[in-house]
């Protein structure tokens, strides 16, 4: 997906999405494709908003309505800060948070879980930017398993792992099980699944966070890494 806007057409708003095929092979030949009628009721100036062209380069516009007949499934693909061009118009920050779920220490599995909870590693999150005209902050947050290739070959399974977002209070010290049973979390990935990292994108208004990754199971022994791109 390439670019978004609506246009008049006909007395109505139509919500319309640009799309490139990559291979630049196959274009869409419906309604608002590169050389359809729809396009004889626009202005050049309208065009020339949309960046409307009739080359074969994979690039075309279709009505949103039509996208959602047509795909099933959209990913969100979040560069690196160290993969963004100088002049991009936001830039990413990331923090990295390296650790272990230890059997006996700091394995507690999810919030099921409440009587080990508590035992996970908890890390601070500090949200300061709001989005441009917004209220909230903007980030991402990525959960990986280290290693787990590599166990694979003597007999370890990915685990089903995922995380939780608290608000943090004023005190700066690990958070206890009471905590936990009396307030719900902020944010939580959207589910505990089998992968070798989970990721997901949120909005939260400025302040202090907790996040804390979670295997599914308590007692279950893994390393990971935690990345918060803001």
């Amino acid at each position: 997906v390439t670019g978004i806007d609506e246009v008049n057409y006909q007395g109505q708003t139509v919500r319309l999405i640009r799309v490139r095929n990559p291979w630049g092979q196959v274009e869409w030949n419906g309604a608002w494709s590169d050389n359809s009628s729809e396009w004889d009721s626009l202005s050049p100036s309208e065009k020339q908003q949309l960046h409307h062209t009739a080359l074969d380069d994979g690039e075309f516009w279709m009505k949103f309505e039509d996208f959602l007949s047509n795909f099933e499934k959209v990913e969100i693909c979040n560069l690196t800060p160290d993969a963004l061009e100088d002049n991009a118009a936001h830039k990413w920050e990331v923090s990295i948070h390296q650790g272990s779920w230890v059997r006996g220490a700091t394995a507690g599995g999810c919030r099921n879980f409440i009587e080990t909870f508590w035992t996970n590693p908890q890390f601070k999150l500090q949200l300061t930017e709001k989005d441009e005209g917004q209220d909230e902050c903007t980030f991402v947050a990525a959960l990986m398993q280290k290693n787990r290739r590599k166990l694979r070959k003597l007999g370890a399974a990915l685990l089903t792992i995922g995380y939780a977002i608290y608000e943090s209070p004023d005190k700066d010290e690990h958070l206890t099980k009471d905590f936990f049973r009396y307030h719900a979390s902020r944010a939580k990935s959207k589910s505990y699944i089998n992968l070798r990292e989970v990721s997901d994108r949120f909005e939260l208004p400025p302040g202090d966070y907790i996040i804390v990754p979670t295997t599914y199971e308590p007692q279950q022994e893994a390393d990971f890494c935690l990345r918060v791109f803001f």
